[in-house]
């Protein structure tokens, strides 16, 4: 059940829907993409970096600069000479760029799954519109399917498909409650198979912080309330909205993974990296660091055991590091560990043939990862060895 919903999920947005849109009902009308802006209160906004999209919301640059942008962030001015003279197609520049090395990776992931839609829009055309709701001075805002309107501006303006300058849409009434409409977004949102657990963190966040002036403005002014409170409450808000609460843990878990370098957050958002795995990456302290192995999930598809793993090896290295820094000597505690664990014999351990057979069955990123490993292992030993060679006294040896 829950692959066929995934694929399903997979499927709609795909053609342009989503759950949450298929109860929209009304006159479809059809508004230039240029008159249309998205929501800054929508929890899903991995389209084009974060201050890109700041830039559009604040009227500083228009889409198709943002768009153009996006893709010269991304590809090397060759490719993107040859993307915008025709002579290459936006998914062969894609790939020519992954295979020389992703200039930015989460904006790579974000324009391949783009460009997926928009050539999809492109042969089948927008089944579903968007929703829009109309602004001062004649524009429109999104409300539903702002993945939708990058897929035109990207059509429209790299791809020059003149028949996405206009995107089908349904009007809706202007919500007049912030917190109604965020969480109405979340709510639409919460049960899709490819919203990341960093677009959930952001409803969240935005939530909360509504529950913080609500629980202000209710309160007697000098009470002070306390951050358990304000948790459980936006919690049980949630689920005011959605049917579904969360508890107050989750609420924190999801606010920490917002502490995260802005890096760090929008591989995370674009790989669908879950809040398990980024747990382990919000205990490290070096913002590289953190930056580091959220690429490393992202890139070759680690396990949350394999996340964890890593993350508690980064933070033993650096408290090796201290330790040496401060003149002590950890060496003793792995010492312990060679002592513990190094205690096979020959014959005990598995035949090289069979061992590498069972590798060579893994899936081909797996297989990469191991055999890196083993080499650093392999490398590691020497060295030890090595050293010890030159440290052991001679009549020792």
């Amino acid at each position: 059940m829950a692959k066929r919903r995934q694929r399903m999920g997979d499927f709609l947005d795909q053609v342009g829907l989503s759950d949450g849109d298929m109860a929209d009902a009304g006159v479809v009308v059809l508004p230039e993409i240029d008159r249309i802006l998205p929501d800054p209160d929508q929890p899903r906004r991995e389209v084009v970096p974060e201050d890109l999209r700041a830039r559009v919301l604040s009227g500083d640059m228009p889409a198709k600069d943002a768009i153009v942008e996006a893709w010269q962030r991304c590809l090397s001015p060759t490719l993107l000479k040859r993307l915008q003279s025709k002579r290459l197609s936006a998914v062969d520049a894609l790939s020519e760029q992954r295979a020389a090395g992703p200039r930015d990776l989460a904006l790579q992931i974000t324009l391949e799954k783009l460009v997926e839609l928009a050539d999809s829009i492109a042969e089948h055309g927008l089944v579903q519109p968007v929703s829009i709701c109309k602004q001062p001075g004649g524009s429109f805002q999104i409300t539903v399917g702002e993945r939708r309107w990058w897929a035109h501006i990207h059509l429209f303006y790299m791809m020059g498909d003149a028949k996405a300058r206009r995107i089908k849409a349904i009007e809706v009434p202007t919500p007049d409650d912030s917190i109604k409409r965020v969480g109405q977004q979340y709510a639409e949102n919460v049960h899709r198979s490819d919203l990341s657990d960093i677009a959930r963190a952001r409803a969240v966040a935005h939530i909360r912080e509504l529950v913080i002036r609500e629980l202000a403005a209710s309160g007697d002014g000098d009470a002070k309330v306390s951050k358990a409170e304000i948790d459980e409450t936006t919690g049980r808000r949630v689920a005011e909205i959605t049917g579904e609460g969360i508890s107050a843990r989750s609420v924190r878990r999801y606010m920490a993974l917002l502490t995260l370098p802005q890096e760090a957050r929008r591989v995370a958002e674009v790989a669908g990296i879950s809040e398990r795995a980024l747990r382990d990456i919000t205990g490290l302290k070096d913002p590289a660091e953190q930056i580091r192995l959220a690429s490393s999930i992202a890139t070759q598809s680690m396990s949350i055991t394999e996340a964890a793993e890593t993350a508690q090896r980064i933070k033993r290295a650096g408290k090796s590091g201290r330790a040496q820094a401060t003149g002590k000597r950890p060496m003793r505690s792995w010492v312990r560990r060679l002592q513990t664990n190094v205690r096979f014999t020959a014959a005990e351990l598995p035949k090289a043939e069979s061992v590498a057979r069972e590798i060579a069955s893994l899936p081909k990123a797996k297989r990469d990862t191991l055999i890196d490993r083993m080499m650093a292992h392999a490398k590691y030993i020497t060295d030890v060895i090595g050293a010890l060679e030159k440290v052991l006294p001679a009549d020792q040896e």
